[in-house]
């Protein structure tokens, strides 16, 4: 910033830029694998295994911006025109190393005895140089025990039953790889910056000497089950996850000379059941048709926040009572017919043309959809398969930024394409209307809220498998698939912007999911 792009008014050198730069990275992997495993009477199976791990990662890149550049040495470095403080040609340069290391030894044991009662055992040991060295490293354990019910004898006699399995498993673990505060959060660090126009080193960021790693402990209970011959399979879950030392983010008075910084105070649980079914409608030599769906729903719940009951992010809050990403914004209460006055609702839920941050509730559900999943189908003909893939999402909205620009009476004067609902903004008295008059400033409110549920055609595929006898004349190849692909076909949704899937809270503009198509064969060698 601040450099100039091009050299000073009346100079013979030619103006404009050279900028090249370059980056790498190394990662180092060293993986250490023992096991023993034995049968022994014919009804123990023992199976242990110890596993190591040591992973290692480098990066480092270089940049630079050269300025006043000669049109006879185009495209080279060397047309670059030497800085001084008389021209004013200063180069800008930038780089940046970085890197970090994890660590992780395993146990694993797991015991069966005749094939109905398994139980699993682990238990680990983690380091991540992402965290201060006091609280590098963390052991996990979990246990787990099945009971394989069909085997028992008094379920001999059960005809229409094929598979019924039990399971019932308490584990803990926590987040490694890609830790929220990156490589070196933890600590007090600094930066290029500028003071009182001058570039200089100033603070960057506040660190926090007491990190340690954000656990989760995990208790689940499944019955999995086939019957009719395996024509009806399926499972349902039940689980509980209960995260501790959850980093936040955590305000700081402007006057410790930063805005924020990031501790381990949250809890947070998530309840849910997942239910999953598949079944073939006809399964003959020739003809199969198999349709399937899992429906998972999900309760996320804030248990405590450490030092305080709720804290602001943006356009969502964090509170105690509710789910992470609860949007957090004034209600909006339509346009006075009468003024063309913005209309909203006070904390209290008294109507007012006044908006004020204090009046934002938190009223308007999560980003995070409680209700996922998805349903399929395959049909098998002599060969030919025809499969569909559906998913859904349900129960959850975003902000629709786009909205904030399109329907906008600030920004129809600027001369931006906005949308034909900017046809009905208040005139005159008495015009019934949600798009306020231009004289008055276009706030950020629930209004800009939109149901994101979604159904979506995920996948649609037609193949041909070849028959053996045909590619047994090559002598060259085993199988061969053709197939036509469509992806991202259709989806059903109330919302208005580009695409109801994302992870984030806001939409704006961001370039929606490809509808894309497919032809291809694959070939397997002999």
């Amino acid at each position: 910033a601040g450099f100039p792009t091009g050299p000073p008014s009346g100079s013979s050198i030619g103006g404009g830029s050279y900028a090249t730069g370059y980056g790498n990275a190394t990662e180092y992997i060293v993986r250490a694998l023992g096991g023993y495993h034995n049968l022994f009477a014919e009804k123990h199976d023992v199976d242990l295994q110890l596993i190591s791990e040591y992973t290692r990662d480098f990066s480092k890149g270089f940049n630079y911006t050269g300025y006043g550049i000669n049109p006879k040495l185009l495209n080279t470095p060397a047309a670059i025109t030497p800085g001084t403080a008389t021209n004013l040609l200063i180069p800008g340069v930038g780089g940046f190393k970085s890197g970090r290391a994890l660590y992780a030894a395993m146990a694993l044991l797991k015991y069966s005895y005749l094939g109905k009662y398994t139980i699993n055992a682990s238990f680990r040991r983690d380091g991540s140089s992402q965290l201060p060295e006091k609280n590098r490293y963390q052991n996990f354990y979990a246990a787990g025990a099945t009971w394989n019910i069909i085997k028992e004898g008094f379920a001999m006699d059960w005809k229409k039953i094929d598979a019924l399995r039990l399971r019932l498993s308490y584990g803990t673990s926590a987040n490694a790889d890609g830790f929220p505060i990156g490589n070196f959060g933890y600590l007090a660090t600094y930066g290029s910056g500028s003071f009182a126009g001058n570039q200089t080193i100033i603070p960057t960021n506040a660190g926090n000497p007491d990190l340690k790693w954000e656990k989760i402990a995990t208790l689940n209970l499944g019955l999995d089950f086939g019957v009719f011959n395996n024509r009806i399979t399926g499972s349902v879950e039940v689980y509980e996850k209960k995260g501790t030392d959850v980093i936040v983010t955590q305000k700081l008075p402007l006057e410790s000379g930063f805005r924020s910084q990031d501790i381990n105070a949250a809890t947070v649980r998530d309840r849910g059941v997942e239910v999953l079914l598949n079944g073939d409608i006809i399964r003959t030599k020739n003809i199969r048709w198999s349709i399937g769906g899992n429906v998972a729903y999900n309760k996320n719940e804030v248990i405590s926040l450490g030092q305080g009951n709720e804290f602001e992010q943006g356009t969502e809050i964090e509170r105690v009572g509710l789910p992470i990403g609860s949007h957090y914004i004034v209600k909006w209460a339509g346009v006075d017919a009468a003024t063309g006055q913005p209309l909203y609702y006070s904390k209290d839920g008294k109507l007012t043309n006044v908006y004020s941050d204090d009046d934002k509730v938190a009223d308007f559900g999560t980003y995070h959809a409680p209700w996922v999943g998805g349903f399929n189908t395959s049909l098998n003909v002599h060969g030919f398969t025809l499969d569909a893939l559906f998913s859904y999402q349900q129960g959850f909205s975003r902000f629709n930024n786009q909205d904030f620009f399109q329907l906008n009476p600030a920004f129809a004067v600027q001369g931006f394409n906005l949308r034909t609902e900017m046809l009905t903004m208040w005139q005159k008295p008495g015009d019934v209307t949600n798009i306020q008059s231009p004289l008055y400033q276009r706030q950020f409110v629930s209004k800009d809220i939109q149901d994101a549920s979604y159904v979506r055609f995920r996948t649609l595929t037609l193949a041909y498998n070849f028959k053996n006898n045909l590619l047994a004349k090559t002598r060259v190849f085993s199988g061969a698939r053709f197939y036509v692909q469509g992806q991202n076909l259709f989806t059903w949704t109330n919302w208005v912007g580009f695409d109801p899937e994302d992870n984030d809270n806001i939409a704006a503009y961001e370039y929606p999911t490809p509808r894309t198509f497919t032809v291809g064969i694959n070939f397997t060698l002999k």
